[in-house]
């Protein structure tokens, strides 16, 4: 009974080369009843993981320590299901770059609420000990979301997310694109979507002439966002 994700036809034809490590067709050879079972292990592996995150929070009830506990739920990174034909991780693209993120503190103000701010994963250390009273130091990359949790419609300087996959590999994230650079060897190939009117990433905008000015901005605000991570 698992359905897999649709993948338009064509959908690989303006993908680079080096983006498609992880397609069905060139790593895994699954056959659609093969993948219909990888679907099934990860929705099981979802739903007990569900169950282990009920029995924590009922013992935190149980102890008598919600009131005095913060909870993060979070993943290092999100999960290919078939999308663009591709499985697991190590992609740029938002099902493998976008995670959960949950945060639930002591007497916070708006609760059972969604924010749509960027925020990166180096902000939790930040966030966590402006929490907790404690000091972060100067060097770090992150900011602290902290202003979300009691406003989720509030406003952030961050104008932007960093994601890498391997050594150099980076995608920038704005509200509205998604700008991508793989490289492969001496190659570098790049993507660029609009992720207001393609949030499935269909129509690779790279190399676009009417897209050009986007392009080389957000080109050079990825070579700044690398250059400033690299010399943290």
């Amino acid at each position: 009974d698992m359905i897999l994700p649709k993948v338009p036809k064509g959908d690989l034809s303006d993908i680079p080369a080096a983006a498609k490590e992880n397609i069905n067709d060139k790593k895994y050879k699954m056959s659609v009843e093969n993948q219909k079972k990888v679907l099934r292990g990860y929705y099981a592996s979802v739903s007990y993981m569900d169950q282990q995150v009920g029995r924590l929070l009922d013992e935190l009830e149980r102890l008598k320590l919600t009131d005095n506990t913060i909870v993060v739920f979070v993943s290092d990174h999100g999960y290919h299901l078939g999308e663009h034909s591709m499985w697991q991780k190590v992609s740029l693209f938002e099902e493998s770059a976008r995670v959960p993120l949950i945060i639930s503190v002591p007497q916070q103000k708006q609760i059972n609420s969604k924010s749509k701010q960027l925020v990166e994963l180096v902000d939790l250390f930040p966030t966590l000990t402006q929490l907790t009273g404690l000091t972060a130091p100067d060097s770090i990359q992150g900011e602290s979301f902290t202003n979300l949790l009691d406003n989720p419609q509030a406003s952030r300087n961050k104008q932007d997310a960093l994601i890498q996959v391997g050594r150099s590999s980076f995608c920038l994230r704005t509200e509205k694109w998604a700008y991508m650079s793989y490289k492969k060897g001496k190659t570098t190939s790049t993507m660029l979507y609009n992720m207001k009117s393609d949030s499935k990433q269909y129509n690779n905008l790279s190399g676009n002439p009417e897209y050009k000015t986007i392009e080389t901005e957000l080109k050079k605000r990825l070579n700044a966002r690398i250059k400033t991570a690299r010399k943290k």
